[in-house]
């Protein structure tokens, strides 16, 4: 976020290019692209003034291939707090520290159409998302107490 910007939360989705959702993923964006520019999609081809959120890891993200190698990366986001659930849908909070960069989840997303400040194109919605299971941290889980080790008192103390 910049400095002045409405805060929002967002997620990054890393997918295998073979998984099943990419195919109904493209469809999604097509489809909301000739509805919000009529004029300019035609044959289910997008032109290239036209923003699309689903990018190739391997072309945009070849720095970081053990992540992003043979995957399909997009951005996902949302003013509102979207709805965040564990395996049995019971709702979680930040504080659980469940969701973190790196684990499997399934993910809801609306594609929307948008036309402001001369910028034209099709981006997702972070509507929800449900833990699926604990996967490689990207960007590290965050620190919980569970982290620290317990201190007995002792006369080394430090000022920080």
């Amino acid at each position: 976020m910049n400095e002045g910007q409405e805060p929002k939360y967002s997620t990054q989705i890393i997918i295998s290019k073979d998984h099943p959702q990419i195919k109904e993923l493209k469809k999604a964006v097509i489809e909301v692209a000739k509805d919000k520019f009529p004029k300019l999609v035609k044959d289910n081809k997008i032109p290239a003034k036209i923003k699309t959120p689903l990018r190739d890891g391997d072309e945009e993200r070849d720095d970081e291939p053990e992540v992003y190698g043979g995957m399909y990366f997009f951005n996902a986001s949302n003013k509102k707090r979207p709805t965040v659930v564990d395996r049995d849908k019971t709702p979680l909070t930040e504080d659980d520290n469940v969701i973190y960069s790196g684990c499997y989840a399934n993910v809801f997303v609306d594609i929307y159409g948008f036309d402001t400040a001369g910028n034209k194109g099709v981006a997702a919605a972070l509507g929800g998302v449900q833990f699926k299971k604990d996967g490689e941290a990207l960007g590290g889980k965050g620190v919980t107490a569970d982290d620290f080790d317990v201190e007995e008192d002792d006369e080394d103390d430090y000022d920080i």
